[in-house]
């Protein structure tokens, strides 16, 4: 038993080497690449298909079938191109990072950090958040990426590579208070990426509201530690402009996170994230079972 598990670790970590060295790769080959994945994903595979569609027919219960076909083919080719816009980071230098990246109201970011305050940036699956660590060279704080590991332990070692490549810390969910409380007694600002529509742990939904169209359980962390520590509170949303060039808007959601209601906070920043995805559609991750525990949030008293 133990050399099989040795042979499939073998087996995976030989596959990150292999998408290292594909990373290094122009432009245009990743492009090739992604047109292959398209054509298995939607014409071979058939990639979660019955998910996504009841995804978007719950969400969109007005359009056309014809309508709906269309932006999950849209989708297709949209999640044809992230993972080699991911890998494409390998080759894109520091210094460089300005020109994949067009930045709107992006004063708001080095305004609040002038002013010593830490910045919770918050975003969802939508346009291709694996790009934003590029912001670190060109914000004069240290960057945090929160995320959720992966069971396979090579591609969840090289994954956390790409996100600290350009001097972010990536950093396990249930971490991210030990971090950010090290850097607060060292007196260095920090600037703290969430992605907000990933779905808790059935034993740990505390609160539910709608979201495109369905109940759905949301994590409370990035609401409850902007409170503790009295964190800016940012959405960044995006807009895909080519391979792997996205423009990045940002939004305030509050400077003063003591003086909101219970669950505004998350409030605002999921209802900014889901107006990007009514406006285009085919760029959120509509493959991902975000609804799986709906029955719970069917059992709390949703707020709204």
């Amino acid at each position: 038993m133990k050399r099989k598990a040795g042979n499939i670790l073998s087996l995976s970590s030989f596959s990150v080497l292999v998408l290292k060295n594909l990373g290094k790769s122009p432009v245009f080959v990743l492009q090739g690449f992604s047109r292959i994945a398209f054509f298995v994903l939607y014409y071979v595979v058939r990639y979660r298909k019955d998910v996504i569609g009841e995804n978007l027919r719950n969400a969109f219960p007005g359009k056309p079938e014809k309508e709906l076909r269309r932006i999950r083919k849209l989708y297709y080719r949209h999640l044809s191109v992230l993972f080699f816009e991911a890998l494409h980071l390998l080759k894109i230098k520091p210094a460089d990072a300005s020109q994949w990246l067009e930045l709107e109201n992006f004063d708001l970011v080095q305004r609040y950090i002038d002013d010593n305050r830490d910045i919770a940036l918050t975003t969802g699956h939508y346009g291709n958040w694996e790009m934003l660590p590029l912001l670190q060279p060109l914000v004069d704080a240290q960057g945090l990426a929160v995320y959720k590991p992966v069971h396979n332990e090579a591609m969840n070692t090289f994954m956390k590579s790409l996100r600290e490549r350009y001097g972010a810390k990536a950093v396990p969910m249930r971490m991210i208070i030990r971090y950010l409380s090290e850097y607060r007694r060292n007196n260095i600002r920090t600037f703290t990426l969430y992605i907000i529509d990933q779905t808790p742990h059935r034993d740990e939904i505390e609160y539910c509201l709608r979201f495109l169209n369905r109940p759905a359980a949301v994590f409370l962390g990035p609401e409850k530690i902007a409170r503790k520590w009295n964190h800016v509170v940012l959405y960044a949303g995006m807009e895909r402009q080519g391979f792997a060039r996205y423009k990045i808007k940002f939004h305030l959601v509050t400077d003063e996170p003591d003086k909101l209601p219970p669950y505004e906070i998350t409030k605002r920043y999921t209802r900014l994230l889901e107006k990007d995805i009514l406006e285009a559609p085919q760029y959120w991750l509509w493959s991902h079972r975000r609804w799986k525990y709906s029955e719970k949030c069917n059992s709390l008293k949703e707020k709204n």
